[in-house]
């Protein structure tokens, strides 16, 4: 079969070195030029090289050589840009959306908010190396974080923007962690497939036993391996 060729051939340059992980392999036209082939005889050979998890699709940018999963800790001290730093990745985190509102009821309970309390609202993409790796929703008490939100445009890191409002140090509480599949929405923030694997956590950080993060973080499952270590400090 000549598409079992082409994936044939593909595993083995890919196995060489050919296309290091993270590469970009070239388009499925240049392909099926190459091979003198159409392009669907291709299409099958790419799909069962990423059903097999050596290359994976990346929407809109074309078809990449997977790579290993990161080590990211989560422990008392996790932070995001920490992380990456120690598995010698370069953090970067961009925001989708800055706003403050009323609470909803879960906002309210995991935050130990009255009834009419405002929060501040983060959602935003966390990429490594440039490729993203986590959509994330993060949601703070509105009350003592007063310019919060300005602070956070300004520096671009939440760590930084919570010590501008006197939060010089905080915890993680709690980490709920849970398999789902990507849906339309998080396919495109993510870059991924519909259905793909990802790494659901749901988080509460405090600072002085008072309730000041409750986030909500998709990770690409292909990217990143979590390791729960509650004394860590990564």
């Amino acid at each position: 079969m000549l598409w079992r060729s082409i994936h044939d051939r593909l595993h083995e340059e890919i196995a060489t070195g050919h296309y290091k992980p993270g590469e970009k392999l070239p388009t499925e036209t240049e392909l099926a030029c190459r091979f003198g082939v159409n392009r669907h005889t291709v299409r099958h050979a790419i799909t069962e090289l990423r059903d097999h998890g050596i290359v994976y699709s990346r929407r809109g940018s074309g078809i990449f050589v997977a790579t290993k999963p990161m080590t990211y800790k989560i422990g008392r001290k996790t932070r995001f840009s920490k992380n990456l730093v120690h598995a010698q990745q370069a953090p970067t985190l961009r925001f989708l959306r800055l706003e403050t509102r009323h609470a909803d009821k879960i906002e309210l309970e995991n935050l130990a908010l009255g009834r009419t309390a405002e929060v501040h609202v983060v959602e935003g993409i966390g990429l490594s190396n440039n490729i993203p790796i986590t959509h994330f929703t993060s949601i703070f008490p509105a009350a003592p974080l007063d310019g919060f939100i300005e602070a956070l445009e300004s520096a671009g890191s939440i760590s930084t923007a919570l010590a501008a409002c006197n939060i010089l140090d905080y915890e993680r509480l709690r980490t709920e962690i849970t398999a789902v599949l990507a849906t339309p929405e998080t396919a495109i923030h993510l870059a991924c497939q519909v259905g793909d694997p990802l790494l659901r956590t749901r988080s509460l950080n405090q600072s002085n036993n008072v309730p000041i993060e409750f986030g909500t973080s998709l990770f690409s499952a292909k990217h990143i391996a979590f390791v729960v270590d509650e004394d860590s400090s990564a």
